[in-house]
């Protein structure tokens, strides 16, 4: 069972900042452990030349912890103002004790979900769904239906 109460992981949100830092789609990683206002996690924004022209600015939020829960939040910011946003989480929650997915465009209601258990696995899945979305915008071929959500369910 997942404690939500855990620390947050330093050494793999270390190791996923790594990662991003080489990906030309990011234009900047920032990792916060202990700021001011208490968050701790990782910060992803990605460069918006790889984005349609009416999404403004697009970031993945990353919180690790110690005992494997975690949480992805990617958001994108559209021009017109509207967020287009869905989460992936492993934590004790009232709806749920495993992991769960929320939805876009809206991180609606959360659908239960199999995820793997080592977070370069996990890195990896999102990595290509945020990819297979922002080539999904760029060719429009859709506008809220996230592809590959069924990679993390099957």
């Amino acid at each position: 069972m997942v404690d939500e109460y855990a620390p947050i992981d330093t050494v793999v949100l270390e190791s996923i900042a790594k990662r991003y830092r080489t990906d030309e789609s990011v234009s900047a990683v920032e990792l916060a452990l202990g700021d001011i206002d208490g968050h701790q996690g990782l910060t992803i924004t990605f460069d918006p030349e790889h984005y349609p022209d009416r999404v403004g600015n697009a970031r993945l939020d990353v919180q690790w912890y110690r005992n494997d829960g975690f949480n992805f939040h990617h958001v994108e910011t559209h021009a017109n103002g509207g967020i287009w946003q869905c989460r992936w989480d492993r934590q004790r929650n009232p709806h749920s004790d495993r992991a769960h997915f929320y939805p876009p465009p809206d991180a609606g209601d959360p659908i239960d979900v199999e995820c793997p258990d080592d977070y370069r696995d996990v890195l990896s899945t999102i990595r290509v769904v945020i990819h297979d979305r922002v080539e999904a915008r760029a060719a429009m071929l859709f506008d809220i239906v996230l592809p590959g959500v069924e990679r993390l369910s099957s």
